[in-house]
This record gives C-alpha cells, sequence and structure tokens, in this order.
C-alpha cells in the first residue's frame, strides 16, 4: 500500500444522472453517468481527476470498443498464416513459400507483412489538415512499432456533396484532407499507394478519413506491444521517447467517441493532434538504432506507440496485468504547470514508450539525447525513465508528491461491455423500373454527366499530391490499378497488392451487404491486378450505437463481413477463411441534428504474388485484342452512380440491387488467378460503380487519361444500357486472341460464364452496340471531362 498522500477528488458533490453529465462536461469529461458510478463502486471512493481522465479516454468507444467487442469476435482472425491477430497496434500475417512449379505453402518464408487501419473523422471534418496528417502519423506509428518497415500507405476517404447544400463545407474539408495526407506522407517518405475518394451528401455533415499502412518484416524481428511477464520481477522500467507533452490532442479519444459538434463556438479544435512528420524520421531512426542495440544485448523487451489516451492509454495497454508506478514528474513537458489528467491523456503526436531493463536504461536515453539529439530539434524533446513495472497489477500515477491515479490495471483496459438494444429497420420497398426507356436515352450526353462527377472522374487530382515512388518498391501506382503494389524485398520478385473499398450508396435495411460488398470490392481490386487475398482489415464506420437501429446496423454489418470473408477464403484453401488480422471502430459519426451516416465498414485487402511481372493494371496493352466479361448482367440500377448522375431518381430509388452471390464470388477470384498464372491476361478491372460501361472506358483512359486505343462493346442478345450501367460484379479482362480459348477453359474449370464483350479498337473511340441500336462516339471529349472532374471539387472556389 503506497503511502504517498492521495490527490484530492474531483468534487461532484451528490450529482446524478444527467445533472452529474453536464457537470463532468463543464470539466472537459464524456463519461457517462453510470460509467461513473461503476468507477466509483469500483474504487469504493470518489475518483481523482486524473483517474476520470484516463477512465474518460480508456472507457470510450474509441479505446475500448465496449459496444462491438461481441461482434467483433465474430470475424474470422486466425489461420495457418496469421502470427499476430487483431489486439496489438498492426496485425501481422506470414507470406507463402512459392515453389519453382508454382505451387505454395503456407509454412517456411521468414518475411512477414504487418498491417493497420485506423480512422481520423472526427478531428478531420474539423480542422482537415491537421486530423489527416495524424491519422497519417498515428497509423504508420502502428506498424513502425511492432519492429516493421512501411512500405506505404492508403487512404479512403468520404466527403460530403460538393456541388449540395453545403457544398463549400464539402469543398475546404476533400481540399484539406488531401493535401494533409500528402503533407505528412511525403515528408516522411512513405510511398501512398492509393485508396479511394467518394462524394455523397450523406457524408456533408460527418467526413471519413479511414487510414491503412503496410509494413514488412521478418517473423522473429516482430516487437510486441506488451511488458514481457517478468518485468514486474526483474527490474523493467518504461521509458518514454519523443516530443515534450503539450495539450494537443487532449480528451481526443473520448472527443471521437462522440457525436461531433460543429457550432464553432463550442467545438472541440483542441482535441485534435497536431503533426510532425520531420521529427518522426528522426524519431524513427533512433527508435531502429535502439531496437538494433536490445537485440545485441539478448534482452526481451516491449514497444508501443502514444495515440488514443496518451500517455495512459499507451502505459497502460503496455503494462497489461501487471502493475506500474508512473511518475509524471520525469514526463517532460511544454511547460512546467500541466496537470496530472493533461500528461496522461494528451495525445501530443511523435511519442513512444518502452518496456526495457533498468540496467539499459541509461544507455537507450544516450541514443536518442546524445547520438540523435533530438532535443534539438524540438525543444524538450528526449528520453526518460517515467515508471517502473511492478507485479501487484495496480496502475499508480505519482505527481507533485501526490497519487493521483491508483487502480487496477485492468480496470483501466477491460470496461464493462455496452448492450445497445437492436431494431431492424424496414426492408425498402423495391419495384422494377422501365428500363426499356433508357435505350432511347441519349448515350453521349449521359456519358458525359456521368464522368463529370467526382464519383466517377479520374482521381489523379487527389494521387497526383502524393509521392508513390519514394523508396523505390512500388509496381503498380495509383490510377495504374485500383490495388497499389508494392516489391518489398528488391532480391526477390514477391509482391505484395493492397486496395481498399466500402459502401457509398447503401441503401438503409441493407447492412448485411454493406459489409459483404466491401469485402468482395477490396478482394477484386486485389484480384484484378493478379494478386492472391492474403488477409483483410477493416474500420466500421457508424452513427450512434445508442440507436437501437444503427446497432442492428452494425450487427449485421459484421456479419456481412465475416460471411464474406469464410465464403471467399484463401485461394486454393477454401477451407480457410480470410483473416481480418487488424481494423478499427469509429462510432457515432452523426451531427447534433441526428443525420447519421450510412452503414460505411471499410475494408483493406492485402495480396501476394509470386512473380511481380505478371501482375497488370487495367490501361488496355493492343489494338485487336478480345475483351472477355465474366459476371452477372442485371437490370437492377437500384443507388447506382449512373442512376444519381443522370438524376433517375425513382430508378436510383426503388429499383432493384444487383445480385451479390458469395458462391459466385470465390469463383470468379479462382478463374483471375488462375488465367493470371496461365500468362493470359493483359489488362483487368473489375466491375463496380458505373457498371460495364465505365469499366471498359477506364481501361481506356488509363492513369493519365490517355487515348491511343478504344474498345467496341456488342451486349448481348436482350441486354440493353440498363444492363451496361448496372453495378453487377464481374471482371472486364484483355486478352490476345490466340489466349482466349485458353481463358474460356479456365473459366470452365471454375464453372464460370463468359461472354466475349468486345475489341479493343487502335482508334480512340468507343462503339457500342445493343439491340438495334449503335453508338460510336470519340474518346477525347469523354477523356478531358473524367480528366477535369475531380480537378474542379480540388481547384475551383465554388460558383455563386
Amino acid at each position: 500500500m503506497s503511502t504517498t498522500p492521495r490527490a484530492a477528488a474531483l468534487d461532484l458533490g451528490t450529482l446524478r444522472g444527467e445533472a452529474l453529465e453536464k457537470a463532468m462536461r463543464a470539466h472537459g469529461l464524456h463519461l457517462s453517468a453510470d460509467d461513473f458510478e461503476r468507477l466509483r463502486a469500483l474504487v469504493e471512493r470518489s475518483p481523482t481527476a486524473a483517474e476520470l481522465a484516463l477512465v474518460d479516454s480508456m472507457w470510450s468507444e474509441h479505446c475500448s470498443y465496449k459496444s462491438t467487442r461481441p461482434l467483433l469476435r465474430r470475424l474470422p482472425t486466425d489461420g495457418p498464416h496469421v502470427v499476430l491477430g487483431p489486439g496489438a497496434d498492426a496485425g501481422i500475417v506470414r507470406l507463402p513459400r512459392f515453389e519453382a512449379d508454382g505451387g505454395w505453402s503456407f509454412q517456411g518464408n521468414p518475411h512477414c507483412i504487418a498491417v493497420a487501419h485506423e480512422s481520423h473523422n472526427h478531428p478531420s471534418q474539423l480542422l482537415p489538415f491537421e486530423g489527416a496528417s495524424t491519422g497519417i502519423g498515428g497509423i504508420v506509428r502502428d506498424v513502425y512499432c511492432m519492429g516493421a518497415d512501411v512500405v506505404g500507405v492508403l487512404d479512403a476517404l468520404r466527403f460530403g456533396d460538393p456541388d449540395g447544400q453545403q457544398a463549400e463545407l464539402a469543398r475546404q474539408i476533400a481540399r484539406g484532407v488531401v493535401d494533409g495526407v500528402a503533407h505528412y506522407g511525403n515528408a516522411l517518405g512513405v510511398p501512398n499507394l492509393g485508396g479511394e475518394v467518394e462524394f455523397d451528401a450523406a457524408f456533408d455533415d460527418n467526413c471519413l478519413v479511414n487510414v491503412v499502412a503496410l509494413g514488412t518484416l521478418d517473423e522473429d524481428d516482430c516487437i510486441p506491444s506488451r511488458a514481457p511477464d517478468h518485468a514486474g520481477r526483474d527490474g523493467y522500467v518504461m521509458i518514454l521517447v519523443g516530443k515534450p507533452t503539450d495539450d494537443s490532442g487532449l480528451g481526443g479519444a473520448a472527443f471521437a467517441s462522440g457525436v461531433l459538434d460543429t457550432d464553432e463556438d463550442t467545438q472541440e479544435r483542441g482535441a485534435v493532434q497536431l503533426p510532425d512528420p520531420f521529427f518522426k524520421r528522426v524519431l524513427t531512426e533512433a527508435n531502429r538504432c535502439v531496437i538494433a542495440y536490445l537485440r545485441g544485448r539478448q534482452h526481451a523487451f516491449a514497444m508501443k506507440d502514444l495515440g488514443a489516451a496518451g500517455l495512459g492509454g499507451a502505459s497502460s495497454e503496455m503494462t497489461g496485468e501487471l502493475g506500474l508506478e508512473l511518475d509524471l514528474d520525469a514526463v517532460p513537458t511544454d511547460r512546467p504547470d500541466r496537470a496530472a489528467a493533461v500528461i496522461l491523456v494528451a495525445e501530443t503526436q511523435e511519442r513512444y514508450v518502452w518496456a526495457v531493463p533498468e540496467s539499459e536504461a541509461e544507455a537507450i536515453c544516450r541514443i536518442y539525447e546524445h547520438d540523435f539529439e533530438l532535443g534539438a530539434m524540438v525543444r524538450g524533446a528526449g528520453a526518460r525513465v517515467v515508471g517502473r513495472f511492478t507485479p501487484d497489477g495496480r496502475y499508480r500515477a505519482h505527481h507533485h508528491g501526490a497519487l493521483q491515479v491508483d487502480l487496477a490495471t485492468t480496470w483501466i483496459t477491460h470496461p464493462q461491455e455496452a448492450a445497445w438494444p437492436r431494431r431492424a429497420r424496414a426492408k425498402p420497398v423495391e419495384r422494377a423500373a422501365a428500363h426499356a426507356a433508357l435505350d432511347a436515352r441519349d448515350l453521349r450526353n449521359d456519358l458525359l454527366t456521368l464522368l463529370a462527377t467526382p464519383s466517377a472522374a479520374s482521381r489523379r487530382a487527389v494521387f497526383g499530391h502524393y509521392d508513390s515512388d519514394v523508396q523505390g518498391h512500388t509496381c503498380l501506382r495509383p490510377g495504374d490499378g485500383y490495388a497499389g503494389v508494392v516489391l518489398p524485398w528488391r532480391e526477390e520478385s514477391t509482391a505484395v497488392a493492397v486496395g481498399v473499398a466500402g459502401p457509398v450508396r447503401v441503401r438503409r435495411g441493407h447492412a448485411w451487404r454493406a459489409g459483404a460488398h466491401a469485402v468482395c470490392e477490396a478482394v477484386r481490386n486485389v484480384v484484378a491486378v493478379g494478386a492472391m487475398p492474403w488477409a483483410l482489415t477493416d474500420c466500421l464506420n457508424f452513427g450512434s450505437p445508442e440507436n437501437p437501429e444503427c446497432m442492428h446496423d452494425i450487427e449485421e454489418s459484421v456479419r456481412g463481413l465475416a460471411d464474406a470473408a469464410r465464403a471467399l477464403g484463401v485461394h486454393g484453401h477454401p477451407d480457410v477463411a480470410l483473416p481480418f488480422v487488424s481494423g478499427n471502430v469509429s462510432l457515432y459519426n452523426e451531427s447534433r441534428a441526428g443525420r447519421a451516416i450510412p452503414p460505411t465498414p471499410i475494408v483493406a485487402c492485402f495480396g501476394i504474388a509470386a512473380d511481380a511481372a505478371r501482375l497488370r493494371g487495367t490501361t488496355l496493352r493492343e489494338a485487336d485484342n478480345v475483351l472477355l466479361h465474366f459476371g452477372a448482367l442485371e437490370p437492377a440500377l437500384g443507388q447506382s452512380l449512373y442512376a444519381q448522375a443522370v438524376e433517375l431518381d425513382a430508378v436510383f430509388e426503388h429499383d432493384a440491387l444487383p445480385t451479390l452471390d458469395l458462391d459466385a464470388e470465390r469463383k470468379r477470384v479462382a478463374c483471375v488467378l488462375d488465367a493470371f498464372a496461365a500468362g493470359v491476361v493483359q489488362a483487368c478491372h473489375d466491375v463496380g460503380d458505373g457498371g460495364i460501361l465505365l469499366a471498359a472506358l477506364e481501361m481506356c483512359f488509363g492513369r493519365d487519361g490517355s487515348r491511343d486505343l478504344g474498345v467496341s462493346l456488342q451486349l448481348p442478345d436482350g441486354c440493353g444500357l440498363a444492363h451496361a450501367f448496372a453495378e453487377s460484379p464481374g471482371y472486364v479482362c484483355e486478352v490476345r486472341p490466340e489466349h482466349v480459348e485458353r481463358f474460356e477453359s479456365i473459366a470452365t474449370n471454375h464453372d464460370v460464364h463468359v461472354r466475349r464483350l468486345g475489341t479493343v479498337l487502335a482508334a480512340p473511340e468507343l462503339h457500342v452496340a445493343w439491340g438495334t441500336r449503335r453508338a460510336e462516339l470519340p474518346l477525347p471529349p469523354l477523356s478531358e471531362v473524367w480528366s477535369a472532374g475531380l480537378q474542379r471539387v480540388l481547384y475551383e472556389e465554388v460558383l455563386a
């Protein structure tokens, strides 16, 4: 029992319920009255301000997942290639061992990839540049601290309607986020491998900024994020390294776990962290030296970055079931009068904690402060011993001679799960639209309208900001395909691909479909470049779990994620599900007016390929090649980008949705991968937004909007423009004439029906024939509109 005087409790008197919560808000706390009473019962006294600040952050949805943890257990998370699944800062999967004959096995390869997925939605809505920058900074730290070298980042972005009621705000946020992502990633020297960006009025009040990072390491080099079990009895200390603690990001975890306040007078801009990528580069190199030093001394150690809940979050999670005596007076701060609560939970960027033997502490601090002179870059930066591990399971923090925190460590890191009620939404009414009338529409005008929309236009206005070639690993850059590809080990031909996807236009009541769709599309993005899906990460972006319909949506979306991951499996091993090895949950994405975003689970798929030379992008390669299509052709335009763009409102709202057949998806994946293995694919594009027509046009345009080749398409008998614009899942592949029969044979082996959709033209033209009608359009005007569609959002002011 500590004899240190205990700090005074935060005086909230005898307040209860709403009055208690209002009083806590006045102290910057978001804790519910129920959670306050639960904490008071645990400690059997009134908690201190520092204890409340720590629990406020650690029991928040952002840190604890208390509303979704039971649901997340339903996802497949293991497999013979999973080294480390959810629970750590990043997941780690082993790469397969490839044989000379093209076979492979799960075992025998020391190479691994570390993957992580995060959100920075609330901060990016308030301060777009800083929010997006620190989102990249945080996800990169998550991978670095596993012992990996970061070889790529991606971003999945959702913005409001740039032509809608909040057009100016939507554009400002989009510009700020893109600039923030570019600023941090480019300065840090990490390539951006792509991602996706979508615009819709459903995100007017809450933008989404999801970020993904990919790193490489050997399995033996994995660094744990939890202190060794013997740390409590063998004299281990905690070292804090990096910038001095200030009040930036104060309460950020709790802020991200509540409904966003967009009122200029009351919004919590101070909860947004401040980025510093140049300091991060130096700190990363110093970390590598410390890792090498500790390995050379053959010590067990742990490392963790400081993100949500700052020092309090990282130190308590690192401690696990051990105890920790934390000396807040030893923590470098920007001002000497910082309160204990600020030192504990402020989310100052560019910091890490270590669990190391006390005998090595001086040498480690010297590396940071003498060899790398961190204090010369940022005043007060460096390394300090701030705590000592104990075996008693108590987390204690001391400041100015008083005991500020005295809690069981597990109380901090394992709050009670929330059990919110569920209520299913009413299924939307679907009624068949008059599709025959579409065949008489002006195809040229419809295509120009579609291609001009921000959701269909070229993404070059976004990825043109990013450095995708730094480090020299990149094989396929953003725009070459819908997945980025890196060649991490220069002495080997093994490539790693990564793509992200998630629904945009989601009907209320179709949450299962949102989850399954996100997995299937992310997988298709990776398969379309020729890589075998290997692992998944996810981020669940939803409104308030306290809303019974929203909570039902969350549950149904998770079920969709799990069903799709199990149905698709690992190629050649249908009994092995695609594992989710890391992820994130972002709730309360709604406005004070009660407008919540639609169910938006976003999934990243990581794929591998034995030979990078066999991978392909989407750009057409040679005239007279054949275009093959496989996938359903249904006249289903409900929630389609085409119906939205040309303002077919009744069709958009009520027409049927394309069928999502998971068994058919699995067969098509196997077909494409075997076709790539046989070397018969010249280019491949998955079918999604805009249907087969937009897929074919993007294959003509390529990365930069070039117009050297065109396509001639013949829709099958009985098919019209509704079939061509419908977003039925599938693929369009370019194949040389002499390889068509080989491709068709592979498809037959997988019970996949292939149709010959058309040919590649030597001239930049689009020819489309359907029924008795035919259109021949020059590509340059279409390409110009497509290339400029997003430029106006990011570079032009809103017209009065």
